[in-house]
């Protein structure tokens, strides 16, 4: 699956790039997120629930940053496994200053299942890594515009 996007955020790109890089800000904006943890080479590691009514299950994900380029732009990229399957995020987010002081946040993500979660991808697709994303950058900018 992949999806890309643009949203502006009424914060200064630093702002906007501090909230990004921290796993324990940025975790609550996470779909099904139930915890986070900063793990001592960076990285982190975040249990969520997935899914919905029989195929729910929880997933570890352990991940973190790459490529960084304060505040313009950095890689996420996530390795998650579960009952159902495992798969792999990459994202990247490109930040550039917006109208007014604002951040114009730009962002491609790639995620890629395999086991059950594979089988059941053509169903649950279309579209479903742009809501996610926009979902989160959504709550980014409501955290931030507060």
């Amino acid at each position: 699956m992949k999806a890309a996007g643009r949203v502006e955020i009424a914060a200064s790109p630093e702002d906007v790039w501090a909230f990004l890089l921290d796993p324990q800000r940025v975790g609550p904006c996470l779909p099904g997120v139930e915890a986070i943890e900063r793990l001592e080479d960076g990285r982190f590691r975040a249990r969520a629930r997935v899914g919905g009514g029989l195929f729910s299950t929880v997933v570890e994900i352990v991940g973190g940053y790459e490529d960084l380029d304060p505040p313009r732009g950095a890689t996420l990229t996530g390795r998650g496994t579960g009952i159902f399957g495992s798969s792999h995020v990459t994202a990247r987010f490109e930040l550039e200053p917006g109208a007014g002081g604002g951040t114009i946040v730009s962002w491609t993500a790639e995620v890629t299942l395999a086991g059950l979660a594979a089988t059941l991808e053509g169903r649950l697709a279309d579209g479903t890594a742009d809501r996610a994303v926009a979902g989160v950058l959504d709550c980014v900018r409501a955290r931030l515009e507060a």
